[in-house]
């Protein structure tokens, strides 16, 4: 690397390095959910589900998808906060199904018809 007025000045080498090591990091959902629920704790709520949804149905919400009515989005939001909340002390590994059932299928009906 070479400096100019204190503007380091990228290589070759040092950009294909770079790029060479973001190609094996492997992607984890995971990470991105953890991310989106950061911002919901932040406050910003419609980037959190947002970001959860692109990473839910990634090929749908990039290639499918042409337009997104973000109003919509924001009602759906809205329509679902009292499922969401009282789903908000479950846990998918010990939850009895049969009893969130109708609030699961409130908030994925309300979001799928808007991927649609």
């Amino acid at each position: 690397m070479r400096s100019k007025r204190g503007v380091t000045e990228v290589t070759k080498e040092l950009f294909e390095k770079t790029v060479g090591t973001f190609a094996t990091l492997k992607p984890s959902r995971w990470q991105l959910y953890r991310r989106g629920l950061n911002l919901l704790e932040a406050g910003f709520e419609v980037k959190a589900y947002l970001l959860i949804l692109a990473t839910w149905n990634f090929a749908r919400f990039r290639y499918v998808m042409r337009t997104f009515k973000l109003d919509a989005f924001r009602e759906a939001i809205e329509k679902t906060k009292p499922s969401f909340e009282r789903l908000r002390d479950q846990s998918f590994a010990t939850v009895d199904f049969d009893s969130i059932a109708e609030d699961v299928k409130k908030i994925y009906t309300r979001f799928k018809s808007l991927a649609e």
